[in-house]
């Protein structure tokens, strides 16, 4: 396979996150906030497809500036980004061969932002409230092969919150290794891997998994 790589010079901070599907893997990054760093994609070239948004793309950032990191995505497939003026949190974030579309969604996840497609553009608009803004900004874990709905039991128990689990739920066992993680961007993974969505409420304190039918 052919890849073409950028790099992009952002400020250090500190994230782990991993995970064993073929989604995503991550490595624990710490430095001083004052010193750049280099974050490193990579594009498949070799096939592209007839779908922008189904690049597959492979990427570590590390506390930086989101509209940079959408400049940088869109442009290695080939799209356009429209960006607004206000400002967008942070992206630390690491994911391996996944859609860019995918991408997308995990990077306005953790941006507070949303994105759609209008021809070759993509435009991001901020959101206005952040879903599971009430959340614990971090957390870690560590389980090897555990029940999807006890992965997200787990999950409750280390942020200190209430978990509801609604619908079917027929997934193989999951083995996840998060450290100091952003928990947006780990329940949107979580849950784009198993099939799921999430929703915290923030009255309640009760974090609220609904499993879609297979």
């Amino acid at each position: 396979m052919r890849t073409h790589h950028q790099a992009l010079a952002a400020a250090g901070c500190v994230l782990s996150l991993m995970a064993p599907a073929s989604a995503a893997q991550s490595s624990a990054a710490q430095a001083d906030p004052q010193q750049p760093r280099t974050s490193v994609i990579a594009v498949e070239t070799s096939r592209r497809p007839a779908d922008p948004l189904d690049t597959r793309v492979s990427f570590q950032f590390t506390n930086s500036p989101a509209g940079d990191v959408l400049r940088v995505l869109t442009k290695a497939a080939g799209l356009q980004v429209e960006v607004p003026s206000t400002v967008l949190l942070p992206v630390t974030l690491t994911l391996s061969n996944i859609r860019l579309r995918v991408a997308l969604d995990a990077i306005c996840d953790t941006a507070a932002c949303g994105w759609r497609r209008d021809g070759t553009t993509v435009r991001i608009t901020a959101a206005e409230n952040h879903p599971g803004s009430g959340l614990p900004p971090t957390v870690s874990i560590a389980l090897k092969d555990v029940a999807v709905p006890d992965v997200f039991r787990a999950l409750g128990t280390a942020l200190g919150i209430a978990v509801r689990i609604e619908g079917q739920v027929d997934r193989p066992p999951a083995t996840v290794n998060f450290t100091s993680a952003d928990t947006r961007t780990v329940l949107t993974f979580l849950c784009q891997s198993a099939s799921c969505t999430w929703e915290f409420d923030d009255a309640a304190r009760e974090l609220r998994i609904r499993f879609k039918t297979p």
